[in-house]
């Protein structure tokens, strides 16, 4: 089954300077679209989304005031700490790393944030280049995840197998391991005196 897409949006160095912000389209609507729905499939998505954002670093803006007071509409996923605003991959990474596939539009160019300027002047051999080393950078981190599934179900499977073995008792001498022997013949005829049938546990003390 493939992956279901998700496009990034982010805009240029210039709307948001020293940050960076972005938008989320999923199957064919916006996060703020989502979250207003109102429906529990489409609650669940926008929460996700918003959840991914603010473990990478971001928080949701509806809006700000403008100098005349007004309110103006944002509405974005905006960069709430530097360490966010310093580097756009890890939002994209973290959504790739869910399983979806991402798809980067607007001012993210191999993981830089450029200027709408920058944009514009780059060539169609540029614009090109770069849009293979994103893919060749993807693929890559896929290829990396994999490893890393593959490796953790191996793990999973050598605990399984270790927790099954037999436990192998160490004895300091003849005596003890006689001893411990002894005991488990105790244990193994007071269980089969337990599984036999009423009757015949009755004979069986008579006797």
């Amino acid at each position: 089954m493939s992956a279901e897409r998700m496009e990034i949006i982010f805009e240029t160095a210039d709307r948001f300077p020293g940050q960076i912000a972005f938008d989320v389209s999923f199957r064919n609507a916006r996060y703020i679209d989502h979250a207003n729905a109102g429906t529990a499939e489409r609650l669940k998505i926008s929460a996700d989304i918003e959840k991914t954002a603010e473990r990478e670093g971001y928080e949701f803006i509806h809006g700000r005031k403008g100098v005349d007071g007004e309110m103006m509409p944002i509405q974005r996923f905006i960069s709430a700490h530097p360490h966010a605003a310093a580097d756009p991959r890890p939002i994209v990474d973290a959504f790739r790393d869910q399983g979806y596939d991402v798809v980067v539009r607007g001012g993210y160019m191999n993981g830089e944030i450029l200027s709408f300027e920058d944009l514009c002047s780059m060539s169609r051999q540029d614009h090109d280049r770069a849009t293979r080393e994103e893919a060749a950078y993807a693929a890559c981190r896929a290829a990396e995840r994999a490893g890393r599934d593959a490796a953790a179900v191996l793990r999973l499977k050598a605990a399984a197998l270790a927790e099954e073995a037999p436990v192998t008792a160490q004895f300091a001498s003849q005596d003890d391991r006689n001893a411990f022997r002894a005991r488990q013949a105790r244990v193994r005829e007071r269980e089969t005196g337990l599984e036999m049938p009423e009757e015949e546990q009755r004979a069986a003390f008579a006797a």
